[in-house]
């Protein structure tokens, strides 16, 4: 028991020893830490700081990550293949805590399906602007609301990646200039773009023109000119007579015109407004910036004259004169003889005033002609897509000689009476050849204006044509561009999906002829014709199998077209695909059927797929992508059989023969809308192209391998199978120049695979 209370009284001893011992050390530490140097505690401290920079770093780089790939996808509407993120900068501070963030974002436009594709199969490529035709640089505003981010305001400025290269430089040849913003034509195109302005930003009251900040020009086919202005809304509610400004409705407006004056033609092709805000310097402007107002030339919400050959005045022109010829009810046609004035007014819309002479449409050359004087308002609300006659009030007609009367004074350029009596007759003619029927008068008036919209456009591709090609009134005649492309076209690079097909190999090793065409090998079915259907992505498709089929199995099968428009769950039928989507469909399907066994109907099957695997002849089993390089391209041809392309159809409305060469200002290769084939290849041998061109010769800096091609003997070209019928083109064939990309035909190349 003592052993046990002196154990206990030793143990006692020793906790305590080792609890002071435990408090002595704390006091010396903290004694240690208070008599600390000051720059220890800064060390600390840095030292902190510098993780949780670098913390805050790599956070905040992440954001803005995100908000550039957030701002990517909000220009997908600005490009057929989307962009690809050059560089991305913050605009001020950006942070997550903030509720609205700006950054500026350089992105350029995938150039074809197969850039893109290349890029996403191998992401780790640099690439720079000069890969790129065309890039944007856009300032986002991206708000925050309920934790999710979303993109409400942009500005965009587009860039010519090879432009932009140089824009540092001064006055680089092809860049922009600097121009007076007192420059009178300047004043007129800033006034020329308010109803653009107004119908882009849905402005209910009438925009005025405060000032021309700056203005500079760009020589491209015309001259582009980029503007940025001031414009308030009219204040309506004030009765002055002189002009009001509501100066808390107010936009700085980034404008870009496009100005063809040979062609007497200008369109505003870009309008970047900022959101209505309150602009309290606008008012002094009138006494500090009198200069560079232009309220003194014209009143706001007044009637604007205007240029009686503009393009537009011309169609509101042959509105008015079909809104005559309803209203008199009689039968009788009537023809235009003069237009004496014409104006415009901005409303909820914009308002038309057009005074004419107007003659009926007799071929009398003794009792002459009744002629009258009307005035006819056109009410135009663009968005809405509607146009009305508000009103027509014309006096009572009286009669000229058709020799004597001023008919042969008139405008010699569009509305010669005598022209358009000749243009009348070729219409007659063209209506006879092609069997044409329209449902009404009102109709066949409006298909002759198109018809002779299309004879100017037609007229335009003939003097810019650098090959030997001819075009003319096709059966496609009558129709708009939008019909045009709805009906006969179809190919639609907006539907393409995710999956992207491996490039071709392509085999470098073989020596290719100078000329080569399969329908020499029994490869090529014959021509088909795809109807009012925008099915050409399926005939594309279908003729590129049936090669490859023939080539495989030595037998030349017709396969089915309309299998696709009902089966391809991929893509649209009659509303428009793409022949690499038709692949993988095929191979989802297990198969194509023949023509006969599934025959075409140029519509949609109203009982859906009406697929029957047990009659099915032929599969395939993967597909590829094929190089844009127009000579691996003749290469693949050669070795693998007819291939699948798509090509910008522009010239190919009015095509009638020859080779086809349009510069690519009239058949753009980044705006693809026609599937069709490539069956062969040639070079046409010709002593002269297809007009006498006077020329300079002139000595090039470019090394003795250039050569300028459209003045040769002999012009290469694609041999293409289209799908309208063989009484389209030369039997249904397509001759488009080889070696330069003209319309994109080496874009999209692809082609099915049968092993």
């Amino acid at each position: 028991m003592k052993f046990l209370f002196l154990g206990i009284c030793l143990s006692i001893a020793l906790l305590g020893d080792n609890v002071f011992a435990q408090k002595h050390k704390i006091e010396i530490s903290k004694q240690f830490f208070v008599n600390k140097p000051d720059h220890y505690h800064d060390l600390l401290y840095n030292l902190n700081e510098k993780r949780v920079k670098r913390q805050s770093d790599q956070e905040n780089s992440e954001f803005i990550k995100e908000l550039a790939n957030l701002a990517l996808k909000s220009l997908k509407s600005h490009s057929d293949y989307g962009h690809k993120l050059i560089q991305v900068e913050q605009v001020g501070n950006v942070s997550r805590i903030l509720l609205e963030n700006k950054i500026k974002v350089s992105a350029c436009r995938f150039n074809s399906l197969n850039q893109k594709k290349d890029l996403d199969m191998h992401p780790e490529k640099n690439v720079t602007w000069d890969d790129f035709f065309v890039c944007d640089v856009c300032e986002f505003t991206i708000k925050k609301s309920d934790n999710k981010y979303k993109v409400v305001e942009v500005g965009c400025v587009l860039h010519d990646s090879r432009t932009y290269r140089y824009a540092r430089q001064p006055s680089p040849l092809g860049g922009y200039q600097p121009i007076d913003v007192d420059n009178e034509n300047i004043k007129k195109l800033a006034q020329f773009s308010l109803d653009s302005i107004t119908q882009q930003t849905m402005s209910k009251r009438s925009l005025g023109l405060i000032r021309v900040v700056s203005a500079k020009s760009q020589v491209v086919a015309g001259i582009n000119y980029k503007i940025d202005l001031i414009v308030c809304e009219k204040d309506s509610t004030k009765k002055n007579k002189d002009i009001v400004m509501d100066h808390k409705n107010c936009r700085s407006c980034d404008i870009t015109i496009w100005e063809q004056s040979w062609l007497n033609n200008k369109n505003v092709t870009k309008v970047a407004c900022t959101k209505p805000s309150e602009l309290e310097s606008f008012s002094n402007v009138a006494a500090t910036k009198r200069k560079r107002d232009i309220h003194e030339d014209t009143m706001v919400g007044s009637k604007i004259n205007l240029d009686l050959n503009d393009n537009k005045v011309k169609d509101i022109v042959d509105y008015a004169l079909s809104s005559v010829d309803q209203q008199e009810g009689s039968g009788v046609s009537h023809i235009l003889s003069k237009i004496i004035n014409a104006s415009k007014q901005i409303v909820a819309g914009i308002l038309y005033n057009i005074e004419l002479e107007i003659c009926e449409n007799s071929t009398s050359q003794v009792d002459g002609k009744k002629c009258r004087i009307c005035n006819v308002n056109v009410w135009e609300q663009t968005w809405l897509n509607t146009k009305n006659t508000s009103k027509i009030n014309c006096n009572s007609p009286y009669r000229i000689n058709v020799v004597e009367s001023n008919l042969n004074k008139l405008n010699k350029q569009n509305y010669d009476a005598e022209e358009r009596f000749e243009l009348k007759k070729d219409f007659e003619n063209f209506i006879n050849t092609h069997s044409k029927i329209y449902s009404s008068l009102e109709e066949k008036n409006r298909r002759f204006r198109i018809y002779a919209a299309n004879m100017k456009k037609i007229k335009l591709l003939q003097n810019h044509e650098q090959g030997t090609a001819i075009y003319g009134a096709t059966q496609f005649a009558d129709l708009t561009k939008n019909e045009f492309q709805e009906k006969y076209l179809g190919l639609n690079p907006s539907s393409a999906k995710n999956k992207i097909l491996p490039m071709a190999e392509i085999p470098h090793d073989i020596a290719i002829p100078t000329e080569f065409d399969w329908r020499d090998h029994s490869v090529v079915t014959p021509v088909k014709n795809q109807g009012s259907c925008g099915s050409c992505w399926a005939f594309s498709a279908i003729a590129n199998i049936e090669g490859q089929n023939a080539l495989k199995s030595g037998k030349l099968l017709s396969l089915s077209e309309q299998e696709l428009i009902d089966c391809d769950a991929m893509d649209n039928g009659c509303g428009g695909g793409l022949m690499t989507q038709a692949f993988e469909a095929i191979e989802n399907l297990g198969g194509l059927e023949t023509e006969s066994a599934y025959p075409y109907e140029g519509h949609e099957d109203r009982k859906g797929c009406q697929l029957n695997k047990s009659k099915l002849k032929v599969s395939i089993s993967k597909a590829v992508n094929v190089s844009t390089d127009e000579g691996d391209i003749a290469k693949f041809l050669v070795a693998h059989g007819p291939l699948s392309v798509g090509v910008n159809a522009n010239a190919m409305q009015f095509y009638m023969g020859g080779v086809s060469h349009p510069i690519h200002a009239l058949c753009s290769p980044k705006s693809l809308d026609h599937g069709v084939a490539i069956i062969g290849y040639g070079i046409h041998k010709t002593k002269y192209t297809h007009k006498n061109l006077p020329y300079w010769l002139i000595k090039n800096s470019w090394g003795p391998g250039w050569e300028y091609p459209y003045l040769n003997a002999t012009l290469p070209f694609w041999t293409i199978k289209n799908s309208w019928g063989d009484k389209w083109g030369m039997q249904g064939y397509y001759l488009l120049y080889r070696g330069d990309g003209s319309c994109g035909v080496n874009q999209m190349v692809s082609s099915a695979i049968i092993e």
